[in-house]
């Protein structure tokens, strides 16, 4: 599936011919990524456990037809989530070594489906707190685009 056709979660976006999963995948980006963090003088280290977290949890948005998390540490950086592995750490900033449990929302599924009615990718946008009836004011005032 392509990005007209779904809003597109990480596993959408690796670029391999075979299947791997979340895990695989963000251990390849990280360690691309040390390089850039040490020059930076941002966190270097080996991927932290799974079970080394940050308390709170953070809410993913979807920008452009894409589910992703802002960097909580405010470094700037974001990174596609996905809800077969709901946790984010960010690639480039390191997160201060810990890993931050994603929640998407318990009506993303709708909230799907409502951004598909849009024609255009970039204007498939969500953010915590729009309801699915401002949702759809939007795009009806947007005449589907």
């Amino acid at each position: 599936m392509d990005h007209l056709e779904q809003i597109i979660e990480a596993e959408a976006l690796r670029r391999r011919s075979a299947p791997v999963t979340p895990a695989v995948w963000f251990a390849d980006n990280w360690r691309r990524m040390n390089d850039l963090r040490a020059s930076a003088g941002a966190y270097v280290g080996k991927i932290p456990t799974q079970s080394t977290k940050h308390v709170s949890p953070v809410t993913p948005e979807a920008n452009q037809g894409r589910w992703l998390v802002n960097c909580p540490d405010d470094c700037g950086g974001a990174g596609s989530v996905t809800t077969t592995l709901p946790l984010y750490i960010c690639l480039y900033c390191g997160s201060n070594g810990k890993w931050y449990d994603v929640a998407f929302p318990d009506n993303k599924a709708a909230i799907d489906a409502e951004l598909m009615l849009r024609l255009q990718p970039a204007n498939r946008n969500w953010q915590n707190g729009d309801t699915l009836t401002a949702l759809r004011q939007d795009r009806i005032a947007n005449q589907g685009e």
